[in-house]
């Protein structure tokens, strides 16, 4: 039987948790967990009784894993239960609904032995993108003035009040996925089809920075992109041939980050931020699964190294920043954003 020390709820070959997995402590023992792959490569059972409680994961080869005293945990993007029926929808949606619940059951479980990174609860609450904007204020940073909403009156209003106003969607997939895009009065017309999908409205920022910042138990790495050299100014993410700096941010926005993380209860976060020419930062969101790796070059791998040490530490190895050789391996209710007739696609 196995007892790992680090457990990643993650999806095998995601190249973060392969970038952490290379950098963990050689005396760490880690198990990736795959919820995409339960019920076909490997099982779990639950037990409880008056004496005791233990959990543990078999493997379709025959281990044997025990996960009673996992003392580190890494809430790393889980992806949806793949189990399905064919041709069977309901039992497909019921067995899905089935494994959600223990895993459920098992992770609040999880919460009372074991540190994570982040805890599922904690980072649930903070991805709601209203509930953080609120959390930053408190913490101290100026936001852009917001308006979610569904209604067109309410939309009418906050679009009156504010020349230059950009829009975009709480999330997407790879199915569908849009950027932030500028309003256009062109888009009038088609505001009747938010119907029942709210949309996040935002006043314009007229910002020549922006930043991504990952925060990982209490250091700090910033990159810094010049919007005026970018393509598509609106969102970092469309113009891949923009540059990014390492930079060192100002104590007292570090101090307001930090604040931040420890208000709403989080190890990890990668914040976006924007700087005027004034010199005035706003906070446009944080995610508290977001990617880090892109930039993780920029530091000579320090991002990854610090998750790596992160998880380490907890799990009561010997944190490291060297690379160790071992291999872990209907029409009213339609989306605003589906009404719009052009897609706006990455530029190379």
């Amino acid at each position: 039987m196995i007892s790992p020390s680090v457990l990643i709820f993650s999806t095998r070959g995601d190249s973060h948790t392969e970038a952490v997995l290379r950098r963990l402590s050689s005396n760490a023992h880690p198990l990736l967990i795959d919820f995409s792959e339960f019920g076909k490569k490997y099982f779990s059972s639950f037990r409880v009784d008056n004496e005791s409680e233990s959990i543990w994961i078999h493997s379709a080869d025959g281990e044997i894993f025990n996960l009673d005293s996992a003392p580190s945990v890494w809430w790393r993007r889980p992806q949806p239960f793949a189990t399905t029926i064919e041709n069977d929808p309901v039992a497909s949606g019921y067995i899905a609904g089935e494994a959600r619940h223990y895993w459920g059951s098992v992770v609040q479980w999880l919460l009372h032995k074991s540190e994570f990174i982040n805890n599922p609860n904690k980072h649930r609450q903070i991805d709601r993108k209203t509930y953080q904007l609120a959390s930053a204020k408190r913490a101290g940073f100026s936001i852009p003035s917001t308006c979610v909403s569904s209604s067109v009156q309410a939309i009418e209003t906050f679009l009156l009040n504010h020349p230059k106003v950009i829009f975009k969607s709480f999330s997407g997939s790879e199915e569908f996925w849009q950027p932030t895009r500028i309003w256009r009065d062109e888009y009038r017309s088609i505001i009747r089809n938010t119907g029942a999908c709210p949309v996040i409205f935002q006043e314009l920022i007229n910002a020549t920075f922006e930043y991504r910042v990952i925060a990982i138990d209490g250091e700090l790495f910033s990159a810094r992109t010049d919007l005026r050299d970018s393509r598509y100014p609106y969102d970092v993410r469309i113009d891949t041939k923009l540059i990014r700096h390492p930079c060192k941010l100002d104590y007292s926005i570090q101090d307001r980050i930090k604040k931040f993380m420890d208000d709403a209860g989080l190890v990890y976060g990668a914040f976006d931020l924007q700087e005027t020419s004034s010199g005035d930062f706003y906070f446009l969101e944080i995610n508290p699964g977001g990617q880090f790796l892109y930039i993780d070059d920029l530091f000579g791998g320090q991002i990854s190294a610090a998750m790596a040490c992160a998880l380490s530490k907890r799990s009561g190895g010997t944190p490291t920043y060297e690379e160790h050789a071992m291999q872990r391996q209907e029409d009213w209710a339609q989306p605003l954003a589906f009404s719009i007739p052009e897609k706006i696609n990455h530029l190379s």
